[in-house]
């Protein structure tokens, strides 16, 4: 994790002692994200966050004023310190995020140096969204930087290539393994290649309750260890244009949300896997079922796929 930088340490310190106002901004700014069941996540040490559900993410950098130096030069050095400070904060921000269940994208950038000065030189280049100039003549900055597009398009691993389900005999619709041969299949029931036929438009796993934290690259399991969805699945073009997988903390707001359509598969998910708990497993039937029709390969292929977090 990145150290704050002087400049950032005595910002802070104004931060506390000084503007009670950065304060109530930014519970300001949760409260608003909150109050539309966005996935935000704000760090508590640092004024960053991340809108999981939008897939963008910021920071606040705050620029102090030099008493030595002459006041026609003052105001641009403060909003200059203010927007390197945002900038340090947001490549900070970047590098803590889960990219996969057992790496970091500061594990990736680690061992890459190019690929580390890539995603610097795009975090400086970050979009400003507000400055604010406050009465102890200090500036605030807010940055922006989406999580789609040339950033994913660094950071994700290659996509395609996954294997689907095999289906060669009649399974149990209820928990997806197969029938036993040595007994007849109850006509009441469907049998697993029939109940999988259904087309869907897109796939919603209700993961609340379990913990699992947001990622760039997070994999949904089949409980006999398969990959049912993740980057073997999804194209490189919906990957890097809108992300793996859209996060929400509410079932019924993803139920409407236009990604999955009008007629989504939803499934609950059975357990959370993974040394950083972003990934989940759903059952087997469930697996089956998505991977038993082309159409269902097609939507996955597509990235229309919600899961749905903890509402905390």
């Amino acid at each position: 994790m990145r150290s704050p930088s002087t400049t950032f340490d005595k910002a802070k310190l104004n931060w506390f002692l000084v503007s009670g106002s950065h304060w109530l901004f930014l519970l300001l700014i949760c409260g608003t994200f909150g109050a539309f069941g966005v996935v935000h996540s704000q760090n508590e040490e640092k004024p960053t966050w991340v809108d999981w559900q939008n897939y963008t993410i910021g920071a606040t950098g705050i620029g102090i004023p030099d008493t030595s130096l002459p006041p026609p030069v003052q105001k641009e050095y403060v909003l200059e310190k203010a927007r390197e400070t945002a900038a340090e904060l947001l490549l900070g921000s970047v590098e803590d995020l889960y990219l996969t269940s057992n790496m970091t994208v500061q594990d990736t950038l680690a061992a890459d140096s190019l690929l580390a000065s890539r995603v610097k030189k795009l975090t400086q280049k970050a979009r400003e969204v507000d400055i604010r100039y406050m009465s102890d003549l200090s500036v605030e900055v807010d940055i922006q930087l989406p999580l789609t597009g040339e950033l994913a398009k660094l950071l994700l691993p290659p996509t395609g290539g996954g294997k689907a389900v095999a289906i060669d005999t009649l399974h149990c619709p209820l928990c997806g393994h197969p029938w036993p041969l040595d007994k007849p299949f109850p006509k009441y029931l469907f049998s697993l290649p029939t109940f999988g036929g259904q087309q869907y438009t897109g796939l919603i796993v209700d993961a609340q309750g379990l913990g699992v934290r947001p990622a760039l690259a997070p994999k949904i399991m089949g409980d006999e260890g398969e990959q049912v969805y993740g980057v073997g699945f999804i194209d490189r073009g919906a990957a890097v244009s809108q992300g793996i997988v859209k996060y929400s903390k509410d079932l019924q707001q993803a139920r409407t949300d236009s990604r999955i359509g009008q007629n989504p598969l939803v499934v609950k998910a059975l357990m959370v896997i993974g040394e950083r708990k972003t990934d989940l497993t759903i059952s087997n039937a469930a697996a089956m079922i998505l991977h038993h029709t082309e159409n269902n390969l097609n939507f996955l292929r597509q990235g229309k796929v919600i899961v749905v977090l903890d509402n905390d």
